[in-house]
């Protein structure tokens, strides 16, 4: 099977034929001549969704991109682990007026919006939770019953309490980001804003059962001086919070490279299959705790166009089980490219075929 992503997508109908700006490295001729040869190719329902939300406010771009799909015979492949669309959904969209098909690109671009708030929130506890962790080892002195009473408070308290009035939070800036075409600015800024309260909120709580466990001190001056010392470590929200936070993972890589396999492994048992896990892992955790990156909104539909190489194929009757029934992606988005190319060679190979030299 061969999946599209949003960008191979555009040069398959033509990047000019959408009003984009045309890609010079890619032969849009020879892409399309193969796609059309290739009886099975799919579209992810997280790159239609993509695709849907960037057209919502051009009804004949949408009725044309739909059009086209039909006519390629390029069925869905639903790839998002906690929302699906079905066949008659996808049937009644041709029968949508021009403002009824705006109306569902808006409720496509709601579900996005959605998606990707509770994967924000969700990095958001991975990476305080990790930092708590980290400081914890690092402090090394508290008692189990100590550490269970810290991560009650700052763990699972905070995510009962505070989790879905934060990824509200994330809703909102994400929902003005789209009115005003910046939600990838937008969205991280929050979100570093978020995390960077976090973290010094975990400087001073620690500092301040520190210094209620050891007699003589200044609980007011200790918590003072932590978060001063907070501040110095990069959770200013002025010089950045993720080279702040890398400073301090990365002083200890054998805990933060167990870590990433933890995190990985808990994704795994949640659904996600071994392709999606793996691009958290090697590209966006890399990003983050290896050079500092901050968090990426397309990332997050990227991981899961990711997970179609774990597609197989079903053998046919009357097929060699020696059939080749592996599952390939068609990108030319060089984080996804090089992704691919560590995974699954051949397909680096499929891909090259339509690059211009």
């Amino acid at each position: 099977m061969i999946f599209l992503d949003a960008n191979a997508f555009y040069s398959y109908i033509g990047r000019c034929n959408l009003g984009l700006i045309e890609s010079t490295h890619v032969n849009e001729a020879k892409l399309s001549k193969y796609l059309d040869s290739i009886r099975e190719k799919s579209l992810p329902t997280s790159v239609f969704i993509e695709i849907m939300v960037h057209f919502r406010d051009d009804s004949s771009r949408l009725r044309e991109i739909l059009e086209f799909r039909l006519r390629k015979g390029l069925p869905l492949f639903n790839n998002i682990p906690d929302y699906c669309i079905s066949e008659d959904e996808i049937t009644c969209i041709y029968f949508m007026d021009d403002f009824s098909l705006k109306k569902y690109a808006y409720k496509l671009l709601d579900e996005k919006i959605g998606v990707e708030s509770r994967f924000a929130y969700l990095f958001y506890e991975i990476t305080k939770n990790l930092y708590l962790e980290y400081r914890l080892e690092e402090i090394g002195d508290f008692t189990e019953k100590e550490e269970k009473g810290v991560w009650n408070f700052l763990g699972r308290k905070e995510a009962r309490e505070e989790g879905n009035t934060i990824i509200e939070v994330f809703k909102d800036v994400l929902k003005t980001g789209y009115e005003q075409d910046k939600e990838q600015n937008f969205l991280k800024t929050k979100y570093i804003d978020k995390l960077n309260e976090a973290c010094q909120i975990i400087d001073v709580i620690l500092a301040g059962c520190i210094a209620c466990r050891d007699e003589g001190s200044d609980i007011i001056e200790a918590i003072q001086a932590a978060y001063d010392e907070s501040v110095t470590r990069g959770f200013d929200g002025i010089n950045g919070t993720m080279p702040g936070l890398v400073t301090q993972l990365q002083s200890n890589t054998v805990f933060l490279e167990q870590a990433k396999t933890k995190i990985s492994g808990m994704f795994q048992k949640h659904h996600y299959n071994k392709f999606q896990t793996e691009y958290l892992r090697n590209v966006m955790f890399t990003a983050w705790y290896d050079r500092g990156q901050k968090l990426k909104k397309n990332d997050i539909f990227d991981m899961m166009c990711a997970g179609c190489l774990g597609y197989v194929r079903p053998i046919r009757p009357g097929e060699s089980v020696l059939t080749n029934t592996e599952s390939y992606i068609i990108s030319f988005d060089s984080t996804m490219e090089k992704y691919i190319d560590s995974v699954r060679s051949a397909n680096t190979a499929i891909i090259q075929k339509f690059k211009n030299a």
